[in-house]
């Protein structure tokens, strides 16, 4: 099978090599509180295909069972569970698109009726959305009240208590919620040395890519998983939302270069022994041997997207130099534990004059450095965000971290770049980076095209700068846990800034004009301007403000106000 294969939740039920990797899903805990509360619920949990749903069915009912977590099911879960838990009675509807649609008619019934059962309904959104509109056209005709409660429901990283027909459900999308330490918990279980013992006796070790692969991440194991889900992370913050099946399947990868045994025997037989960095997880990240495309994996979702991500197209030029100098001039030295003479080896390859070659070797010992390099803190990041692509993603891991919600001096410092940006956006124009515009924050009236000078522009409103604030914002993140966004306040006012938005306002402040913002993030700044514009209060229609834009880029305000029939000019 592969990991697009139909069922494969079904399937892996009853396969004895699940366990070895399978970790508790934490929203098990969660839903069991919520059967044993007292009262009646129910519980629907959707999501995409491969977010694991059904392994959470699965789970429940071991535990129901009292089998354990890593025992294979004798059989697979049948499309209905009907099961006795502390003395109440659990149904699991394993997946609502195996029923046709007037038994789904009949459950939604037997759901909302006056027994005492509690359901656990999985589905996927489309499937749930269509078999309720069906039973309210039935019944009631209120197919848009509906579906409006369920779509609104479905929008959330948490669950969502919903009343329907005076009873209690609680909707759980999991395609909304962060799996990445999940999916970094189940890695740490594939690499498990345990797993991997007989491999340790086993004659073709010696020629086995898997196991040296395996050695390799060892021996450098925190350095690597750490490295692994910082690159997904940039692309989660991103919008790339990948389900667990597809993390765990490139994970696989990344460990097995899609090899079985029957291919290992081939590479023990062959006359010369092939290069190891060609199956190493940091070429097969990317789906590829360092010089050619596999072409089978790239029927993985994540290659496809990873390949997408362009990560070390932009070079860091301090790293540059001390990895292409002579590094005994210089005294630079790897000390990659396991890859020394690999990485050697590719340092001389890239000195040499075929330019294909040379630039492939480059780009592999690049991704060594990613994926390897142990950096100093003096470097502060450099190479791994310019690798990335992104200059705040560091940051943004470590108010993760850190132990309260207070933003340091040195983030403080980000005001002033967050709100040049503003008011670059605010009055379309564009201000050199380390130009200060002044003590406010001007909303103009203008033509929003920074193809075009403005110079002189109505202001609609004006504010002092010292008076909006930053602050991290804790939000529950839908496993118990919660992360911390930034945000920047006036009033009773705020805008989020996610990832996307903090690179796109640091790339501005060292001078990159190139990137332009999502459309999803322009319309957040559109909100937070008509938000701001609530604030100005009711001023005199008598009065119009006029800024023009001056040669040392700072605003210069006049005052224009009609008193006696006589027009005063006043300037700032």
């Amino acid at each position: 099978r592969d990991a697009n294969s139909q069922n494969l939740a079904e399937s892996l039920a009853t396969n004895r090599f699940t366990g070895k990797i399978q970790v508790s899903h934490p929203l098990v805990n969660t839903i069991e509180q919520m059967f044993q509360n007292g009262s009646k619920r129910h519980i629907i949990l959707t999501g995409h295909a491969g977010d694991g749903k059904t392994t959470i069915a699965v789970e429940i009912f071991k535990k129901i069972k009292h089998i354990s977590l890593e025992e294979p099911l004798q059989e697979d879960l049948s499309r209905r569970e009907d099961l006795i838990f502390n003395n109440k009675e659990i149904t699991i509807i394993k997946d609502l698109s195996e029923w046709s649609t007037t038994e789904r008619i009949n459950l939604i019934a037997e759901m909302i009726s006056d027994s005492n059962k509690q359901f656990l309904l999985i589905s996927n959104s489309g499937t749930l959305l269509d078999s309720f509109c069906i039973y309210e056209e039935k019944y009631d005709n209120n197919k848009v009240g509906i579906e409006s409660d369920i779509l609104y429901n479905l929008d959330s990283c948490t669950p969502k208590e919903w009343t329907y027909r005076n009873n209690i459900f609680t909707v759980i999308n999991l395609s909304m919620i962060c799996n990445l330490e999940l999916a970094e918990k189940i890695f740490r279980r594939m690499i498990d040395h345990k797993h991997w013992e007989i491999c340790e006796v086993a004659d073709c070790k010696k020629s086995c890519p898997i196991h040296r692969n395996l050695k390799l991440i060892w021996e450098n194991e925190r350095i690597i998983i750490e490295r692994i889900f910082l690159a997904y992370r940039k692309m989660y913050e991103y919008g790339n939302r990948f389900t667990l099946r597809q993390l765990t399947a490139h994970l696989a990868y990344l460990i097995t270069s899609g090899l079985n045994y029957k291919d290992i025997q081939k590479i023990m037989q062959s006359a010369s022994e092939p290069l190891m960095t060609e199956y190493m997880f940091f070429n097969r990240f990317f789906g590829d041997n360092g010089k050619e495309i596999d072409q089978p994996a790239q029927q993985l979702r994540m290659i496809r997207e990873i390949r997408k991500e362009e990560f070390g197209i932009h070079v860091c030029p301090i790293w540059e130099r001390k990895i292409w100098m002579k590094r005994k001039n210089i005294g630079f030295n790897v000390n990659i534990t396991g890859l020394d003479n690999d990485f050697e080896r590719l340092h001389d390859e890239a000195m040499k004059t075929d330019i294909n070659s040379s630039y492939k070797a480059r780009e592999q010992t690049r991704r060594i450095m990613f994926f390897l390099y142990d950096f100093s803190a003096e470097d502060q990041g450099k190479y791994i965000k310019t690798y990335l692509n992104s200059l705040m993603i560091l940051k943004l891991i470590s108010w993760q971290k850190q132990n309260d919600d207070e933003l340091s001096y040195e983030d403080n410092n980000l005001k002033k770049s967050i709100l040049h940006v503003l008011q670059e956006y605010f009055a379309g124009i564009r201000l050199p980076e380390g130009i200060s515009s002044g003590i406010y924050l001007y909303i103009t009236l203008n033509r929003g095209s920074k193809g075009i000078r403005q110079s002189t522009q109505a202001v609609l409103a004006c504010f002092y700068k010292k008076d909006f604030k930053l602050r991290l914002d804790k939000e529950e993140d839908g496993l118990g846990g919660f992360r911390r966004n930034l945000v920047v306040e006036k009033g009773q006012y705020q805008i989020r800034f996610d990832l996307p938005m903090l690179d796109y306002i640091m790339m501005r402040n060292v001078g990159e004009i190139g990137q332009r913002l999502k459309s999803a993030y322009v319309n957040r700044l559109e909100n937070f301007k008509g938000k701001l514009l609530l604030l100005k209060g009711d001023g005199s229609e008598d009065i119009v403000n006029i800024i023009r834009l001056q040669a040392d880029y700072k605003f210069h305000r006049q005052e224009f106000k009609i008193r006696e029939k006589r027009l005063e000019v006043s300037n700032d």
